[in-house]
């Protein structure tokens, strides 16, 4: 589970180093975009925490199938207030960055980086939600597995390929954060929607063995 988290903290922070080489603009964006991320970020994660309070609770007392009302609660309130956080973010994208600088170019970077990370948050607050889950029922290898090969994998990876080679149609966008923040945010859909699957699975598992 430490490990996990260490995996889900450099993915995120470890962009910074590979944005720098960008210059002083995209650098400053990067910055705005991750703030912004890292405050919504506390919403899902405040979340997490309660409801993984709760179904602790409800397997130490022998109540798997409270557990799992407790669990479908948790995750519907992440995933509508992730998308109602993203909705907002990606409706004052503009606004949100002038509130940063008065940097026109800053803003603008900005801006565009802000629909990205609208999007990621809205994955981001689903496999929150998911992994923290996942550890009251002592699933945590897997995660970590699925964090190390998408989060560093495609997410980092991905993002410097597209950043400074270039796919397919895609040229080299090394003037701007967004290819890291765009492969960042595929690689954390691709984690939620795995993250759903591995927690289904756990409570199906989980209903048909209650003692276990």
């Amino acid at each position: 589970a430490g490990l996990a988290v260490m995996v889900e903290v450099t993915s995120f922070t470890l962009m910074a180093l590979f944005i720098a080489r960008q210059g002083t603009t995209s650098a400053a964006a990067h910055q705005i975009a991750a703030n912004m991320a890292a405050v919504l970020y506390m919403v899902p994660l405040s979340l997490a925490i309660a409801t993984s309070a709760r179904v602790s609770y409800w397997l130490g007392a022998q109540q798997p199938q409270r557990a799992r009302q407790v669990v479908l609660i948790g995750f519907s309130l992440a995933a509508l207030v992730g998308i109602a956080l993203a909705s907002i973010l990606l409706i004052a994208k503009y606004s949100i960055s002038q509130i940063y600088t008065d940097n026109a170019s800053v803003a603008a970077v900005a801006g565009t980086a802000l629909v990205w990370v609208a999007a990621y948050h809205a994955a981001d607050a689903v496999q929150t939600l998911c992994v923290f889950v996942l550890r009251c029922y002592r699933v945590t290898l897997g995660p970590l597995l699925i964090y190390c090969a998408l989060l560093w994998g495609a997410g980092l990876g991905g993002g410097y390929v597209l950043a400074y080679h270039g796919v397919g149609p895609w040229r080299d966008q090394a003037a701007t954060p967004a290819p890291f923040w765009a492969a960042n945010g595929a690689a954390l859909a691709v984690t939620a929607a795995l993250l759903i699957w591995l927690l289904a699975r756990t409570l199906a598992r989980a209903q048909r063995s209650p003692a276990s």
